[in-house]
């Protein structure tokens, strides 16, 4: 039997295979499961990698808009990134950037998925 995690991985794979197809078959290619890069962010809301700041700014999110949000900031922050994830070009590098590099967020880029997620609209 799946449990809640498992279907929240599935659900982010399915959103990327649907909304940002060459980050998805990239990921695929290197056998990157959503698991390995997004477990810590949806058990924590993000907080245990992100700043605190953009953290306040999920958490405000998800307290007006739900829980489903937190795929929204999922989707936003890796397809801000897509062009550097893509360049990766092995299973180490693409898990290194997607947890050292991805999480070091300037102010400028914090506010920039603040304002995608709020426009993004996803159907799961």
């Amino acid at each position: 039997m799946f449990n809640l995690h498992q279907i929240q991985m599935y659900q982010l794979s399915r959103l990327l295979h649907d909304y940002h197809r060459d980050l998805y078959t990239h990921f695929e290619e290197h056998e990157i499961c959503p698991s390995l890069y997004a477990a810590p962010w949806f058990l924590t809301l993000f907080a245990s990698q992100f700043p605190l700041g953009f953290v306040s700014r999920i958490f405000d999110f998800v307290l007006v808009q739900g829980t489903e949000v937190i795929f929204k900031v999922a989707l936003c922050l890796l397809s801000s990134h897509e062009g550097e994830i893509v360049e990766c070009d092995g299973f180490e590098s693409i898990v290194d950037y997607l947890k050292t590099t991805l999480p070091t967020l300037t102010q400028a880029q914090m506010e920039q998925t603040i304002a995608k997620v709020h426009l993004l609209q996803v159907n799961r």
